[in-house]
């Protein structure tokens, strides 16, 4: 049981242990490898990657005669955390199989249960559930795509960061990423790898494959450990951090251990993009470096997307004095289409992991002040644009503040964007800025991912249209994908995830560069993977 000096309340520990106990003893008459190997079953039946024609024989008919579907009892978002709880507690003894439609009823009945446990439904702890929900299923449903890949890519073959991914990962990033793309690709077909598989002929040594492995798979042995370590009995059991996502593979035999499951084959391609921040983040030199280089990647965003004949005026300001000697740096960047100016900050800072398990709202206060603190930062930064001491000259156009995060916060709703709103309040009045500015020049938090779709947008609607109607009402807490999945930007915003084609393509030809001509280039529109 969890140490319940952890947890907020003892006696909704306590209660959560109590339901929890019947979803224990269910998981332990499951055998483990079949488990695993369901899993991948059904998450790749889920994600559309393979379609298993078993599955109608599997689940058995309905009432009608017709085929019941996997998605009718599982969630996809639910199936990394059953993995995490199969790997603690189903051993090779079992006999039941979550092949059997009573047993995945059950199991899966057990885990929505456990998700939803609020044994004090009040109003903040409803507000907390939605936020902790948004976490779990919004990345999920979105996946990996190409954009996302190549980002990661992009950012760490740069060269202010390659120095410092060599000494946190060990491996240069060409290495690293063609080994983690072959490893993703490889387990949308099959449950399990052959970590000793030879990749010399693509001048890959095989002291760098077994670095690269030794960082993506752990034994359930040391699984277990880390699961432990992180696991509480609460309303936030259902998204702590999951071990699987650090290390995707897992090997069940000590025996034999070059050969792992991978039982949720998306998590390979999550460990080699925002996974590998917790590789770097301890690096000297890591902070101000990835900083600078998502600095550099917004820019770049602006400068592929841009299709109009009237191309964009994009302003990098300069470094500028405020009095005699306090040297301010401004904004990242300024974007101006002839009807808006947006004033961008780019922070390519991430959500910790206590903001996303929320049990209190103390948990969130902490990411509530970072995002707050940005944005005042760039209203200060617009102050004084507008004003006229940078070397960017005013232009009487409506203003808008864009502050760029790599990661996603998801900041929506009761618990994170009206809060977010009154920090920002307060933080104008301690600079001595006008809370008019909220409204004045009205900000946006958006993710690297919704930037590059809002660049794609602004080809075919004005930056002033495109802001003015998101801040508009009700529209100004939603996500800004939530407000362009309307249908009068869904097509344009789509075309974000080909923003990176070019890249990709160089990538498949740098592959078959290191297999000497042997690599097969596939087909690709620039479009999604998972």
């Amino acid at each position: 049981m969890a140490k319940t000096n952890d947890i907020t309340d003892d006696a909704v520990s306590q209660a959560f242990y109590t339901a929890y106990k019947p979803f224990r003893n269910a998981l332990r008459t499951l055998r483990l490898e079949e488990s695993l190997h369901v899993l991948w079953q059904y998450s790749v039946h889920l994600s559309g990657d393979v379609e298993i024609p078993e599955m109608a024989r599997i689940l058995g008919l309905d009432r009608r005669g017709i085929p019941l579907h996997v998605a009718d009892y599982v969630h996809h978002w639910d199936l990394a955390l059953l993995a995490r709880e199969v790997l603690l507690h189903v051993s090779a003894r079992g006999q039941a199989s979550l092949l059997e439609l009573p047993v995945l009823k059950r199991i899966f009945n057990h885990v929505k249960d456990l998700s939803s446990f609020r044994p004090d439904p009040n109003w903040q702890q409803l507000l907390l559930h939605m936020h902790r929900l948004a976490h779990q299923q919004f990345p999920v449903q979105r996946g990996v795509q190409v954009a996302d890949l190549m980002r990661y890519k992009l950012i760490f073959e740069h060269p202010g960061m390659t120095g410092v991914f060599e000494k946190g990962v060990g491996l240069s990033p060409k290495v690293f990423y063609f080994l983690g793309c072959a490893v993703a690709g490889a387990v949308k077909s099959k449950p399990f790898f052959v970590t000793s598989a030879d990749f010399t002929s693509f001048g890959i040594s095989d002291d760098e494959r077994d670095l690269f492995f030794s960082r993506m798979a752990a034994p359930t042995t040391l699984l277990k450990e880390r699961i432990l370590e992180t696991q509480r009995f609460g309303r936030s059991w259902a998204f702590t951090v999951n071990p699987l996502q650090s290390t995707p593979l897992v090997n069940v035999d000590p025996l034999f251990p070059d050969r792992v499951y991978c039982p949720i084959p998306g998590l390979v391609l999550r460990r080699i993009t925002s996974g590998v921040y917790y590789d770097l983040v301890k690096i000297d030199g890591f902070e101000n470096g990835f900083g600078f280089v998502f600095e550099h990647y917004i820019g770049l965003v602006m400068s592929k997307s841009c299709k109009k004949a009237i191309p964009w005026e994009v302003h990098k300001p300069q470094p500028y004095l405020v009095g005699k000697k306090k040297k301010h740096h401004g904004a990242d960047w300024i974007l101006s289409d002839g009807t808006a100016n947006l004033f961008i900050e780019c922070k390519a800072t991430r959500i910790r992991a206590e903001a996303i398990s929320a049990e209190t709202y103390s948990d969130v206060e902490r990411t509530v002040q970072r995002l707050a603190d940005m944005v005042v930062q760039n209203y200060a930064n617009i102050s004084e644009a507008l004003s006229g001491i940078t070397d960017w000259k005013p232009n009487n156009l409506p203003s808008f503040s864009v502050v760029a995060t790599l990661e996603d916060f998801i900041a929506f709703g009761g618990v994170v964007a009206q809060p977010v709103r009154e920090k920002v309040i307060e933080g104008l009045r301690a600079k001595g800025l006008p809370e008019e500015l909220v409204d004045q020049v009205p900000y946006s938090l958006v993710s690297a991912a919704e930037f590059e779709g809002i660049c794609a947008v602004l080809n075919e609607h004005s930056a002033f249209h495109l802001f003015s109607e998101k801040n508009n009402g009700e529209c100004s807490q939603w996500l800004f994908s939530a407000f362009c999945t309307q249908p009068a930007y869904r097509d344009t915003w789509a075309l974000a995830r080909r923003l990176h084609g070019d890249e990709l393509t160089a990538f498949w030809h740098q592959a078959n560069e290191m297999s000497g001509g042997l690599f097969r280039i596939p087909p690709t529109d620039g479009t999604a993977t998972q």
